[in-house]
């Protein structure tokens, strides 16, 4: 279903996040970048299939 995710997914994606998170600078920064960032990596991380099925978690949007 378009929009729709696999949990073990997006417990990757989280995981990948708090990577990125955990290795920014102290300083304030803005969550879409790293959710971006992480996001890149996890598509890095994955076959031609799976970049596929994974290219939707590209469009989620960070509520403000």
């Amino acid at each position: 279903m378009p929009g729709t995710v696999r949990a073990a997914d997006a417990a990757h994606l989280i995981e990948l996040l708090g990577k990125v998170v955990g290795a920014s600078p102290p300083q304030p920064f803005y969550l879409e970048d790293a959710l971006d960032r992480a996001i890149k990596r996890f598509l890095d991380q994955s076959d031609a299939h799976e970049k596929k099925m994974r290219e939707v978690l590209r469009h989620f949007v960070v509520q403000s």
